[in-house]
């Protein structure tokens, strides 16, 4: 079961984080510690009230989610008990369905994230350095 949320409550937070950070050490091999915590602790004060977000469900417990604003996709994360299952798929057509989603950015090294979007038709349109010195790619789906 997917849901749509405009405004999360802390519990929710706690939550997403929590999965969030299972999530990038099962898949994020490119993410050395020093960066995977700063990183993390730039999440802890992040402020999500500018975000919506998809919640995956499964028996009523969290297991993915998407975060995104506008037509851009900010994060997309499944739990590692749960990857290569679909979810993932879900949560991005409903977000594209739905939602008109059409803008993503992925990190340069994290080839598995960059395969799934070209899989539904996103395009790199573009490329910059973020804040915490990564290569990101800007795409996009026409």
């Amino acid at each position: 079961m997917i849901r749509h949320y405009k405004k999360l409550s802390e519990t929710q937070i706690e939550k997403l984080l929590r999965l969030w950070e299972e999530s990038v050490k099962a898949s994020h091999d490119f993410l050395d510690e020093k960066n995977f915590k700063i990183i993390k602790n730039y999440l802890m004060d992040f402020d999500f009230k500018g975000l919506e977000f998809l919640f995956a469900y499964e028996k009523d417990e969290l297991i993915g989610f998407l975060g995104f604003h506008q037509e851009e996709i900010q994060m997309l994360f499944i739990h590692p008990s749960f990857f290569n299952r679909g979810f993932g798929s879900q949560l991005l057509k409903k977000a594209m369905q739905d939602f008109k989603l059409n803008k993503v950015e992925v990190n340069f090294d994290n080839k598995k994230a960059l395969k799934f979007y070209q899989k539904f038709g996103f395009q790199i349109v573009g490329e910059y350095q973020d804040d915490f010195g990564f290569k990101l790619l800007k795409m996009q789906k026409s």
